[in-house]
């Protein structure tokens, strides 16, 4: 669930950011021009995470989060760096698809690991998680567009992104290696019988 809601989060974070910082960065196009190549991004990132959903059909989906989870830091990494109207598509692009590949990932965990008797309110409580990261994405986002700076924008995202995949992956190894079955005890020795 943290790790979809990180991603949740970035996708509020970039859509915010990208609609103030659209209004002031021109790029060499209208403002009318860049937010409508910003909502083909979103908009087909949903439909290519709803295709690849559907081929993967929930097959490892820790693996599929841990992906994502790696994808979108290295994606807002290398579109600071080479920041434009390009690098912002891309992003925008990347930050959809991501979110929705984890939001799919996650329903398969939980329809898989959860018992009947409680997964009804575990999505209602990943749905609820996922909607207030949202909201706080998309409040960080506008915070950060009063910088006016793109690049620093998505370094920002990149390091928050960076930071919270090493925390999830710290802590998923931590579970895993509790989970392991300890060393069998070595019988003690009987003492040897004196004749």
């Amino acid at each position: 669930m943290t790790g979809n809601a990180v991603l949740r989060a970035f996708s509020g974070y970039t859509f915010f950011f990208f609609a103030f910082l659209l209004q002031t960065e021109r790029f060499g196009v209208s403002k009318h021009f860049a937010l409508a190549t910003l909502a083909v991004a979103v908009a087909g990132g949903s439909i290519v995470a709803m295709g690849i959903g559907s081929w993967l059909r929930s097959r490892a989906p820790q693996l599929i989060l841990f992906s994502v989870l790696t994808v979108a830091p290295v994606v807002a990494a290398v579109s600071a760096w080479f920041f434009g109207l390009t690098a912002v598509i891309t992003v925008a692009f990347a930050a959809i698809l991501c979110a929705s590949l984890a939001k799919l990932a996650q329903d398969s965990i939980v329809q898989r690991e959860i018992g009947d008797e409680i997964r009804s309110s575990t999505f209602a409580v990943s749905e609820t998680l996922n909607q207030v990261a949202n909201v706080a994405g998309g409040l960080l986002g506008v915070l950060v567009s009063i910088l006016n700076n793109g690049p620093a924008g998505l370094a920002i995202a990149a390091a928050l992104l960076t930071l919270a995949l090493v925390i999830l992956v710290v802590r998923r190894r931590r579970r895993v290696l509790a989970q392991r079955p300890g060393p069998e005890p070595v019988p003690a020795a009987r003492p040897r019988s004196r004749r």
